[in-house]
């Protein structure tokens, strides 16, 4: 379904800023400013923008570290093409999964072994709904949604909690009702 479909007088053009992601407590960085103590927080947004830029893109990345293993979780709304399992010792990393270079680095040097992307894109390609799904998501993982019970705790239940919490598979208005809705009631919240 195209973007014609929305209406667009109910769903006018905004972005999230990063005062209304911080007013939820959700820890976010820019991509070349991730700081060494995310590697201990549970879920992050990330901004694949420099930090001297004004903001680009906003991605999910949630950590796991079991006991024998550290795993990253990474989570773009405009999805990824492969099997979902990339091993971080392969040079190609960025290049087969498009995880950004910096974040595989990153994952490297704090010992992350794996990283787990999601396939499936449910933004549309030229919309603005990046920040909305990401905090979306985050938001249900970290009020320990029943939804995202199992998020952080292997690559199926990461993406099974994501389609839970979402409720679509794809790009669609009914995806963009559903978290304009959320967020409206969010926002006078804050």
């Amino acid at each position: 379904m195209a973007n014609k479909a929305l209406d667009y007088a109910k769903y006018p053009y905004t972005q999230i800023t990063n005062n209304e992601i911080e007013a939820m407590n959700i820890p976010w960085t820019m991509l070349d400013k991730i700081p060494t103590s995310f590697a201990n927080e549970p879920i992050f947004l990330l901004n694949l923008d420099q930090s001297s830029g004004p903001g680009a893109h906003w991605t999910l990345v949630g950590t796991s570290s079991g006991s024998d293993k550290k795993e990253l979780y990474y989570f773009d709304p405009l999805g990824f093409d492969n099997d979902g399992q990339y091993h971080m010792a392969d040079p190609q990393y960025e290049v087969k999964t498009g995880v950004p270079t910096e974040l595989s680095r990153w994952g490297r040097k704090h010992g992350f072994t794996h990283v787990y992307v999601n396939a499936d894109r449910v933004q549309y390609l030229k919309s603005w709904m990046c920040g909305f799904i990401v905090l979306y998501i985050a938001d249900h993982i970290l009020s320990n949604d029943i939804e995202a019970e199992n998020a952080l705790q292997s690559p199926d239940g990461w993406n099974r909690a994501i389609g839970k919490i979402l409720g679509v598979k794809g790009p669609s208005p009914k995806l963009v009702k559903k978290i304009m809705a959320w967020w409206n009631k969010t926002k006078s919240q804050l």
